[in-house]
């Protein structure tokens, strides 16, 4: 199986089966902290709810 198809596979059986708060996302950079992580994702929603409100945008999102 191709590495693209093993990876959709994954995704697909992590979205149907996986438990959110059993799920950890670790991050291993330098000078990236939680608080750092936290204001980017915020800025980001912030960003994507704006580009969603643009007159002839169509935003494809998961």
């Amino acid at each position: 199986m191709p590495v693209v198809q093993k990876r959709r596979v994954m995704g697909a059986f992590l979205d149907k089966f996986a438990i959110d708060d059993m799920v950890e996302d670790e991050l291993d950079l330098e000078g990236w902290t939680e608080e750092l992580v936290d204001e980017m994702t915020e800025r980001y929603e912030e960003d994507t709810y704006v580009i969603q409100q643009m007159p002839g945008v169509n935003l494809i999102a998961p």
